[in-house]
């Protein structure tokens, strides 16, 4: 009777922690539901490989669209939450595509990245054209932006440097030039590029050099400042420009902003630099919460600027051209 009756009180422990546990897991679902892009999911065909993305923001009258690269490991779904842009398409009236790398690994030009597996053969040029060519018909003609962040941030790179004259401006985050990509770029015209990266980023070197995560090799890219340099040479603008700091919102969190612009550039061909002093490998954003075990593997987490508004604010100029 007393196993019985131990076996009895288990079970109803076990179907209360159960019942707990499905009371969290639906109260996480229903802030997911609330906080998470109301998003669709799309499909096109490129190449006879059928790729899939999402679409956020507005489809109403929009009058631009920008497509957002999620990171190495990440997804179109993981970009919407990290990059906080929906707010900024709702008030702008923007379209917003987030499309999935295969294997969850853009194809960015970098030659010696382990980590791509079969993503390292995707003809993610052909595919992101094909997708702002498919998507831009729902602006009706209204530029389209790219901005990545780390992985997606590189791929960025690789499109200004292939494709110029589709897109209307590029950002990359926590993003440097990949030197196997740098070797042959070779862009056909001016155009926008805005780069926002840390200093002590521990897996995207700001003094450039190897990446290397999980002790394993990612290929090489420049310096942050090597990064704007290529860039600034290739918009033909005069100057690096003088470094503009911005306000210290948050002293708790470790770092401060820097703004660098070249000057003397062409129109469209405006270069900025964004330098996080004590950022880490983490997108900026106002409404950022200290984890310190993500934060002791990625760096500090930069809370005096909101990185999508900063990414606007640089592409919003070229709206009137």
């Amino acid at each position: 009777m007393q196993m019985l009756e131990k076996r009895r009180t288990a079970m109803s422990l076990a179907a209360a922690w159960a019942a707990t546990s499905l009371r969290v897991g639906a109260a996480v679902l229903t802030v997911l539901a609330v906080v998470a892009p109301a998003a669709r999911a799309e499909r096109i065909a490129v190449g006879g490989v059928e790729r899939t993305y999402a679409l956020g923001g507005v489809r109403s009258s929009a009058r631009g669209l920008l497509i957002v690269l999620h990171g190495g490991g990440g997804s179109g779904a993981s970009a919407a939450r990290q990059f906080g842009m929906e707010p900024v398409a709702a008030r702008e009236r923007l379209l917003i595509a987030y499309p999935d790398a295969i294997a969850k690994h853009w194809n960015d030009g970098r030659r010696d990245d382990r980590g791509r597996g079969s993503g390292a053969q995707a003809d993610d040029v052909a595919f992101l054209s094909e997708l702002a060519r498919a998507v831009a018909r729902d602006i009706d003609g209204g530029p389209v932006f790219v901005a990545g962040v780390s992985n997606g941030g590189m791929m960025t790179y690789r499109l200004a440097c292939e494709t110029a004259g589709l897109f209307a401006g590029f950002a990359a985050v926590i993003a440097n030039l990949p030197v196997d990509l740098a070797a042959t770029c070779n862009p056909k015209r001016a155009q926008p590029v805005l780069i926002m990266n840390g200093t002590e980023d521990r897996l995207m070197p700001w003094r450039g050099g190897a990446i290397v995560a999980f002790g394993q090799s990612r290929g090489e890219v420049l310096s942050a400042t090597a990064t704007f340099e290529r860039w600034r040479g290739w918009n033909r603008c005069a100057a690096a420009g003088s470094s503009e700091a911005r306000a210290d919102r948050d002293r708790g969190d470790g770092s401060t902003v820097s703004v660098s612009a070249a000057t003397g550039c062409p129109a469209g061909g405006e270069t900025v630099l964004v330098t996080i002093m004590g950022g880490g490998h983490q997108i900026p954003r106002l409404a950022g919460r200290e984890r310190p075990l993500l934060d002791r593997f990625l760096g500090a987490a930069n809370r005096d600027i909101e990185a999508a508004e900063e990414i606007w604010h640089f592409f919003s100029a070229q709206l009137g051209k």
